[in-house]
């Protein structure tokens, strides 16, 4: 078997290989480059935005190229006093559509010259919540899958390195125990509370790995924009967001479609019914170690394999998270970069 067979071949089931046959898949998967996709399959109502994190920035530069290339208008280029010379870039509401991901690469490629990350950089990643559609069982799902599975998730997150980048747990400190427990103690079947206010517990501090700050905001969709993206307006209606804190920072497009893919997929997932048992089982199993982050560089293999199989229902999803996931094996205790995985 070679790659593109494993590719298109019908979904497997990672977590039921064993011995030889899950060796030379991993094999196949260690020796495969990523590449920059047209479109990445989420659902035509997933919304997201990205804030780009660098220093070391010619911010003057940096908006010359943006201006010329037609692109200041939707990217907006600020600074950012928590670097060196620091500064991020803000993205306009995006969807799967080739053009915005043709953008993307276009200001990752800017900022490429002027500006590079560094070891406190950071990436985040604002999800519209309309995916969840204000449903209470939906958001219980993500708290608990996401506890579930947070180490896995940040280890993904940490990129083209080994480990975190420095600061995180300043300002993206990690969440499963307080998700867990919120799981177990908010009523969600009480009909006259809001899921604001059902997830009221969560918020206050927005330097957390997922934010949920900005789930009361008022600003609405214009219908223009509704029209020109092809969104439901039955459904996608307030900009109300999910923010994803914890990714370190990267100039690599092919990263962030990545992340932006896991992030999609596994809210997607959390809008159909969840194996709590599975769930449970996970908890216990992890108990040494949940929601202690100095574990979070670590690989765990039975973990990720049941992760991928529980969020992705293909096999080019899940060799994708596989490969950054796994990188090239190794564990840092600096943000060292490992070798490419991406062309």
């Amino acid at each position: 078997m070679n790659i593109n067979d494993l590719i298109n071949s019908d979904n497997i089931m990672f977590s039921k290989l064993k011995g030889n046959e899950l060796i030379e898949i991993l094999d196949l998967i260690n020796s495969y480059y990523l590449e920059y996709r047209d479109v990445i399959n989420l659902n035509k109502n997933n919304t997201f935005g990205l804030e780009l994190e660098f220093e070391h920035s010619n911010n003057i530069k940096i908006l010359n190229d943006l201006i010329s290339n037609n692109l200041y208008t939707r990217w907006r280029i600020s600074g950012d006093s928590t670097l060196y010379r620091g500064a991020e870039i803000t993205s306009p509401i995006l969807n799967d559509k080739v053009i915005n991901w043709d953008e993307l690469g276009r200001v990752c490629n800017i900022v490429n010259k002027y500006a590079r990350v560094g070891s406190g950089t950071g990436s985040h990643i604002h999800y519209g919540s309309q995916i969840l559609e204000d449903n209470p069982e939906y958001y219980r799902n993500f708290l608990y899958l996401y506890a579930v599975y947070e180490n896995i998730l940040f280890r993904f997150g940490y990129g083209e390195n080994n480990c975190a980048r420095r600061g995180i747990n300043k300002y993206a400190h990690y969440m499963a125990l307080t998700f867990l427990k919120e799981v177990f103690s908010i009523d969600w079947n009480k009909t006259d509370q809001s899921i604001v206010d059902m997830i009221s517990p969560l918020m206050g501090d927005r330097y957390v790995a997922v934010n949920f700050n900005n789930m009361n905001d008022d600003n609405h969709y214009s219908i223009d924009y509704i029209k020109e993206n092809g969104f439901d307006p039955s459904k996608t209606i307030i900009m109300d967001t999910i923010e994803f804190r914890f990714c370190n920072g990267t100039l690599n497009p092919i990263i962030w479609q990545n992340n932006i893919n896991c992030f999609g997929k596994l809210l997607e997932r959390c809008t159909k019914e969840l194996d709590y048992d599975l769930l449970h089982r996970r908890v216990s199993l992890n108990k040494e170690y949940f929601g202690n982050i100095s574990f979070y560089k670590e690989i765990f293999l039975d973990q990720v394999l049941e992760f991928v199989d529980l969020v992705f229902d293909n096999n080019k999803d899940k060799i994708y998270f596989l490969r950054q996931y796994l990188k090239d094996y190794t564990v840092g205790f600096k943000t060292d970069k490992v070798k490419s995985f991406t062309r």
